[in-house]
């Protein structure tokens, strides 16, 4: 959830910028499609927000909620 940022960011790049740290520290162990899960997962728990209405990696868009003002 680390690479979901305020700004509204395609969901490849999101997954792209996990595998390339994973692969940085030389522990690479899931996929693609295993970290897709994975943000949807979080987008129908509602910690993360999600312009998709399908889920496509050209189309789907992730970004974190912003913070509530009090």
């Amino acid at each position: 959830m680390s690479h979901v940022t305020h700004e509204w960011q395609k969901a490849a790049m999101v997954i792209g910028k996990a595998l390339v740290d994973t692969w940085d520290t030389s522990l690479h162990q899931t996929d693609d499609l295993v970290l897709a899960a994975r943000l949807r997962a979080l987008a129908d728990a509602g910690r993360i927000e999600s312009q998709a209405t399908c889920f496509t990696f050209a189309i789907a868009k992730y970004g974190r909620r912003a913070a509530s003002v009090k």
